[in-house]
């Protein structure tokens, strides 16, 4: 099970996000398709 892609480019911040789940391969096929919720942490290298 993965999720749709999501374009990390526009990504700025910390953040959640509503997206599909995508099933291998793709001839499966969910109940019902409801977006999933994810949360995403976004954080600066730090210097060494």
């Amino acid at each position: 099970i993965y999720t749709e892609k999501i374009l990390l480019d526009k990504i700025t911040e910390s953040g959640t996000a509503f997206v599909n789940l995508v099933l291998n391969p793709a001839s499966l096929r969910l109940e019902n398709n409801n977006k999933i919720q994810i949360e995403y942490l976004i954080s600066k290298k730090s210097m060494l």
